[in-house]
């Protein structure tokens, strides 16, 4: 996780700062600029988050298929079963 932190980070300072400097050069109107090429990046991604598909209540096996969420019903069951399960296997180790 880190490691993919740094290099998107990395990536960022190493991309977005020479072009910034080449779409907004000094002397223009750099604040509408940069402002104006953050607002579309951020609508890109609220466009992709918007689109894309929920993953609540889905089992992690299920994901990236065409699977169908359990019901509230069923999903509480196998939740409540997990957390005894989890709270047994705590309550087993010193």
């Amino acid at each position: 996780m880190a490691i993919s932190q740094n290099t998107g980070t990395m990536i960022t300072a190493a991309v977005l700062a020479p072009l910034f400097a080449t779409v907004a050069p000094p002397g223009s109107n750099v604040p509408l600029i940069v402002g104006s090429i953050t607002l579309g990046i951020c609508c890109l991604s609220a466009a992709a988050a918007y689109s894309s598909k929920e993953t609540y209540r889905l089992h992690v096996d299920d994901l990236g298929t065409d699977a169908i969420p359990p019901s509230k019903e069923a999903y509480e069951r196998l939740r409540n079963e997990a957390m005894a399960e989890y709270k047994l296997a705590n309550a087993r180790t010193p």
